[in-house]
């Protein structure tokens, strides 16, 4: 990843080392593998490379490793264990985040990667920290700008005013994205499931009011909805009642009923920890700052 202002790409350096120094710090975060600046002066962050986006995994066939290595095909039970240690992956980094009092803001199919481990695991890595640096209060720093994937965004964020100061209001808006990013998992889909295009006839003259539109369909009757995800994941979501609840918890409208990320992550740690697949999770000591919540304030 590029990054054009220095003092931006100083920071992140700082924070990529914090998180490669905490033995705490979830999978999905240790990907970074360094930073260093070109010769024209911008600032760089290396990756561990291969992987898939979350947009173009190979949902019934794995990642292209996997394919490579001629992986043969996987029964139910191991393509359960493999969406849900998916879904883990997601939580616990994103609330590792949080739990540092960092908001992302750019969470999406193409920041999240895929990767095949040694053992022949799916696993997800976070690429990039988002918005996490550039939220914070240091003079003449240019304002931060909400992503264009606007699919992944929050409903508030879609026609309201975008405040950085209010930490709160932006982990509930990574709350919403992490419910999209979810519910693309359980359906067993590359796209957000609000993902549309304007539609003049329909008087929708911007993406955002086609996805205000889509999301207020979805959940006007959501039982149909949840059918189609669960259909589209070969049964997934009704095979595992408590992801039901991370989907409706996370995709609620008014933010101040919204599921939080860190409500999220426990409710999974202790569903996936009772299955008798969790084994092959390969699931690292649970960071002791999953007992605070970072919106408890």
């Amino acid at each position: 990843l590029e990054e054009p202002a220095a003092d931006v790409w100083l920071d992140e350096t700082f924070e990529f080392q914090g998180l490669a120094e905490d033995d705490q710090t979830p999978h999905a975060l240790r990907s970074h593998l360094c930073s260093f600046r070109l010769p024209s002066g911008v600032g760089c962050h290396a990756f561990k490379g291969g992987g898939t986006q979350l947009s173009r995994y190979l949902w019934r066939g794995g990642t292209e490793e996997a394919r490579r290595r001629g992986a043969g095909p996987r029964t139910v039970a191991e393509d359960d264990a493999r969406s849900l240690r998916l879904v883990v992956d997601l939580l616990e980094a994103v609330n590792h985040l949080h739990c540092r009092g960092s908001a992302h803001l750019d969470l999406s199919g193409e920041t999240l990667r895929v990767r095949s481990t040694s053992d022949q695991r799916d696993r997800l890595d976070l690429i990039g920290l988002g918005a996490a640096v550039r939220l914070q209060p240091v003079p003449g720093r240019t304002a931060y700008q909400l992503g264009t994937q606007v699919a992944f965004r929050a409903p508030e964020s879609l026609s309201g005013p975008f405040f950085e100061s209010n930490l709160r209001a932006l982990l509930l808006m990574d709350a919403w994205s992490v419910g999209v990013l979810i519910a693309m998992v359980v359906s067993s889909s590359g796209a957000s499931p609000f993902a549309v295009e304007a539609d003049w006839a329909r008087g929708e003259f911007s993406v955002e009011a086609a996805t205000s539109r889509a999301v207020g369909d979805a959940f006007r009757d959501f039982a149909p909805w949840l059918q189609r995800l669960d259909a589209d994941g070969g049964g997934l979501l009704f095979r595992h009642g408590w992801l039901v609840r991370l989907v409706l918890g996370l995709l609620t409208v008014d933010p101040s009923r919204r599921l939080t990320v860190h409500e999220a992550c426990l409710l999974a740690q202790r569903a996936t920890a009772s299955l008798a697949s969790a084994a092959s999770f390969g699931r690292p000591p649970q960071p002791a700052a999953a007992e605070a919540d970072p919106l408890a304030f």
